[in-house]
């Protein structure tokens, strides 16, 4: 299987339930986002669904509910992790492109289930690159990235060059993340404290759906929306409190201590047995969420007409 054809977007109801709100709205000549945070200057001629927790914005939707879309039920062979962690960076920029090097200069990239791709789509760049773009093309993109800003990395860069695009696992990637003993998840927006906003995407929601503990470089507050929802976040296993650093290069070293101190941590059984009832505790409420869906839907038509 392509690793980035994964379980979530196969078997959750996400396009379903997107398409019906796409639909609507569009009927209704107004713009719909599910996932972004918006620019203040589109607040006014867009209507803005998202998953986003939003602070002083006006004219923006949302609940979470759409989280529930995400909703699905992981297939995956229950063992002993023979990693220690996973991370999996699709897309790159210098901040990501960082992460690889530093899992490189931390001596734990063998020890995890590591991908990173070299998608990029920005405009910034004369070419988009993706998953079918020649190895020269992502090469291309890589000394771009590393000429951004990123020389302290000259060691890594080089050293790893001949291996890019970067992948050292064969399975899905749920049986990635249930094969390693703790998830990195770097979900897609991490740097927009500026905007006093936290969103999240699948990535989360998918690690939240297996049976591992997880750190997460997210906007500052994000492990702390989560837990509040009632989503079992594992603080007995991850001390969490890189939730509240609002300098990313501190808190990108301080999740990659915790990712290397759970070498020291034996799991057992029983242990697994516990994951699996936290994971079902939180596959349970993204049920109960998606659930709520078509009421909140009904209830934004509704407030359609008042604007």
């Amino acid at each position: 299987m392509d690793t980035y054809t994964d379980q979530i977007w196969v078997k959750s109801e996400w396009k379903e339930i997107e398409k019906k709100f796409y639909e609507y709205f569009y009927s209704k000549d107004r713009c719909i986002r599910f996932c972004d945070l918006p620019v203040p200057d589109e607040l006014k001629s867009k209507l803005i669904l998202s998953d986003t927790i939003v602070k002083k914005f006006n004219y923006i939707f949302t609940g979470y509910e759409y989280w529930g879309r995400y909703f699905y039920q992981s297939e995956y062979e229950t063992r002993m992790p023979s990693k220690l962690f996973n991370c999996f960076i699709n897309r790159t920029d210098p901040f990501r492109q960082s992460w690889f090097y530093q899992l490189v200069r931390q001596d734990l990239i063998d020890n995890g289930n590591v991908s990173f791709n070299l998608s990029y789509r920005m405009d910034d760049y004369p070419v988009r690159v993706n998953k079918d773009s020649t190895i020269k093309q992502k090469l291309d993109l890589y000394d771009w990235i590393f000429n951004k800003g990123l020389e302290l990395f000259e060691f890594e860069h080089n050293l790893m060059r001949s291996k890019i695009p970067f992948c050292n696992f064969t399975d899905d990637l749920d049986q990635a993340i249930v094969d390693s003993k703790i998830g990195l998840v770097i979900e897609t927006y991490f740097d927009d404290d500026e905007r006093q906003g936290v969103a999240f995407s699948e990535k989360i929601f998918r690690q939240l759906q297996l049976p591992r503990p997880f750190v997460l470089f997210c906007s500052p507050g994000a492990i702390e929306v989560l837990r509040d929802v009632g989503f079992d976040v594992y603080d007995d296993y991850v001390d969490h409190s890189y939730d509240n650093y609002h300098n990313n290069v501190q808190k990108q070293m301080r999740l990659l201590q915790i990712v290397a101190e759970f070498e020291n941590i034996s799991y057992n059984t029983a242990m697994l047995e516990d994951f699996e009832q936290r994971a079902q505790h939180n596959r349970n409420l993204l049920k109960q969420l998606k659930d709520k869906i078509p009421n909140r839907f009904e209830e934004l038509k509704k407030h359609m007409v008042n604007i």
